[in-house]
């Protein structure tokens, strides 16, 4: 969801076109489902263990620890079922 955008410059020099970056910047942007780029803006690169983390965090927000214990709980007497 992070964009690099570059922007160029061309100009003619003798009979060839010479380009040349102007400025670069870094976009973010949200997805057709409401998706966002998880970490900091200008935190650059996340390794895949940092955006399961944040994927994590963000769908777990709000609940106790008590109840992620009671559902983990409630999980495990299902398996063994």
């Amino acid at each position: 969801m992070a964009v690099k955008v570059e922007k160029w410059e061309g100009a003619q020099v003798g009979g060839r076109t010479r380009f040349r970056r102007v400025a670069s910047s870094l976009e973010y942007r949200v997805g057709a489902d409401g998706e966002q780029y998880l970490a900091p803006s200008g935190s650059g690169f996340m390794t895949p263990r940092q955006v399961g983390d944040a994927i994590a965090s963000k769908a777990l927000s709000g609940a106790t620890l008590a109840a992620l214990q009671r559902a983990a709980a409630e999980a495990g007497d299902v398996d063994e079922e």
